[in-house]
């Protein structure tokens, strides 16, 4: 279904970035000890979410 779906890509950003906010993510950076402009880091403008229906796009709100 769509809900796991949406708590799939949830957990998928939280990995990639360390967290599904900017304050999470950069709090992980600074507790890694990562440089965000190291090269290694990503930010949120390095990810793109596609979906098909307006279903989807509510459920992935609610999941972020």
């Amino acid at each position: 279904g769509d809900l796991p779906e949406g708590i799939f890509v949830a957990k998928e950003i939280n990995r990639m970035i360390g967290g599904i906010d900017m304050l999470q993510a950069h709090a992980s950076s600074a507790a890694e000890g990562k440089n965000p402009g190291s090269g290694n880091a990503r930010s949120f403008s390095d990810i793109a979410v596609l979906y098909r229906t307006n279903r989807q796009a509510e459920l992935l709100e609610q999941c972020l």
